[in-house]
């Protein structure tokens, strides 16, 4: 994928590369990931791709229109309810408890692929932005960063982002 648009795919090991010509055209692709059954997310836009000159991230040539999932057919769908999302970090695969985090603008969403639905994470401030998010292998921990809506702050959760806790601030003490 590629922010400045389209979706590519190699055969040999990156040799060459070619045009998934059934994915939407030239959309900006910040962020893919793949579950153990093989279905790939693939996230559009990126507020980090500042635009010639332009110091507002938020004026970017980068924007996108959600979150795609692809289909056994070779075709692609969008997440319902994602199409407002123009500005998503990173999308990452949990297969460990079968969810899809996105972080975006909006703040930190969880997908369900099973009950097709998106819900806020856990206690991820509202009204924040995510810029990155990180899961563990076996998915119990989840690291994730806020900006706006308070100060700019690292959270962690060690229940698969049921609850979150502020780390900014923890200092080690002797």
């Amino acid at each position: 994928g590629s922010v400045s648009g389209g979706l590519f795919e190699s055969v040999n090991r990156g040799n060459t590369w070619h045009k998934v010509e059934t994915f939407v055209d030239n959309l900006a692709i910040s962020s893919m990931c793949q579950t153990i059954d093989g279905t790939f997310y693939v996230a559009t836009g990126h507020d980090q791709e500042a635009n010639g000159g332009s110091q507002d991230a938020y004026d970017s040539g980068a924007r996108g229109y959600g979150v795609y999932k692809s289909e056994a057919d070779g075709s692609w769908t969008l997440i319902e309810g994602t199409q407002s999302y123009t500005y998503i970090n990173e999308v990452v695969c949990d297969d460990i408890n079968n969810y899809v985090l996105i972080a975006c603008t909006q703040g930190l969403i969880k997908y369900d692929p099973v009950a097709g639905a998106l819900s806020d994470l856990g206690d991820f401030p509202g009204g924040a932005a995510c810029p990155s998010v990180a899961i563990s292998k076996d998915g119990s921990l989840v690291i994730a960063h806020s900006v706006g809506g308070g100060p700019s702050a690292v959270w962690v959760s060690n229940n698969s982002g049921v609850n979150f806790t502020d780390v900014s601030d923890l200092s080690e003490t002797p």
